[in-house]
């Protein structure tokens, strides 16, 4: 059964992966609109819900050795997509502009809320996961020694 979990939550990280970059290439940002990226915010939001709560059932008990590989993919397909994301994040979390990028930085006042939400499913949630996938493998490696 764990393994199944994640197994799906690979496979529902891919599910993000494509979602989001559908919404950063699909875009034309015409007047600063980021229309196209907080479609692929909302469809991803609760697939990254599941992958969190998979990793809290994964989490409840130690990993068996047969799951390093599967966790070893979730981190890799969740490092993916902070990197594949790493331009949209950068504008909007680090460097408090829109999503669009640096031209259309006259559409947002201060720290808007779309844009937020946009880099918090684009980069802040799959580095987290990322984070919290590492530290299950470095949990497993802690137990086997």
């Amino acid at each position: 059964m764990r393994s199944l979990i994640l197994f799906l939550s690979v496979l529902m990280m891919l599910l993000v992966l494509i979602f989001q970059r559908l919404g950063a290439l699909t875009g034309t940002c015409t007047q600063g609109s980021v229309g196209p990226l907080m479609t692929g915010t909302i469809l991803s939001g609760p697939i990254l819900a599941m992958v969190s709560v998979c990793l809290v059932l994964l989490w409840r008990s130690a990993v068996s050795p047969g799951e390093t590989t599967g966790l070893a993919m979730l981190a890799a397909a969740s490092l993916i997509v902070v990197v594949s994301n790493v331009e949209v994040w950068k504008r909007t979390l680090l460097l408090g502009g829109s999503a669009c990028g640096p031209d259309y930085n006259y559409t947002v006042e201060g720290w808007d809320a779309d844009q937020l939400a946009i880099g918090f499913a684009y980069g802040l949630w799959p580095f987290l996961l990322t984070i919290a996938t590492v530290s299950l493998l470095l949990r497993r490696s802690k137990l086997r020694h």
